[in-house]
């Protein structure tokens, strides 16, 4: 847990260090994203330490991989502007963290109800990360189109794509581990 904790914080703070580097478009952008990388790789590490099975894992990573897949293709060969799916995509963000706050006292009041609220929390942030998906892959692409690229766009997509994917595939994971331990 340890770990994990420091592994959390150091992403937050290398995330922002990343970001600032792309601003900058700066040629070193390269090592803030791969630390960033190998800091993501311990949290599933630690879940097979906590006794996760790997064919758990494995059978989130293929749905997570099929929508990721299906979304991205959407978004990148759709020919109109998917503005308003990155718009939809806030909004259910926006929504998901100010119920957060409600559900969190209502977790305090009757913690028996809260499995609901999390199983529809988890579906809210698949969803906010497939219409990023789209959306982001339909500005990549339109960029490409216009010549408006820079140096750090395919980094900037790739670390935005890798934290999408991860947290579908952290959510899918969990939704089928209360799955298996419902039955």
């Amino acid at each position: 847990f340890v770990v994990c904790g420091l592994s959390l914080v150091a992403m937050l703070i290398d995330s922002l260090v990343f970001m600032r580097a792309l601003s900058k478009d700066r040629k070193g952008s390269w090592i803030p994203f791969l630390i960033y990388c190998v800091l993501m790789g311990i949290w599933p590490g630690a879940l097979l330490a906590l006794g996760v099975p790997v064919s758990l894992m494995g059978e989130a990573f293929g749905i997570t991989s099929i929508v990721f897949v299906s979304m991205f293709l959407i978004g990148y060969f759709s020919k109109r502007d998917l503005s308003t799916m990155g718009l939809i995509a806030y909004g259910l963000l926006v929504g998901y963290l100010l119920s957060a706050l409600i559900f969190g006292v209502w977790y305090l009041i009757s913690p028996t109800t809260f499995f609901l609220w999390d199983l529809i929390a988890s579906l809210i942030m698949i969803t906010f990360s497939m219409l990023m998906i789209g959306f982001d892959a339909n500005r990549m692409n339109r960029s490409l189109d216009y010549g408006t690229a820079t140096k750090n766009t395919a980094l900037y997509y790739a670390f935005s794509f890798y934290g999408d994917f991860i947290n579908i595939f952290l959510r899918v994971l969990y939704i089928l581990l209360l799955s298996r331990n419902r039955r």
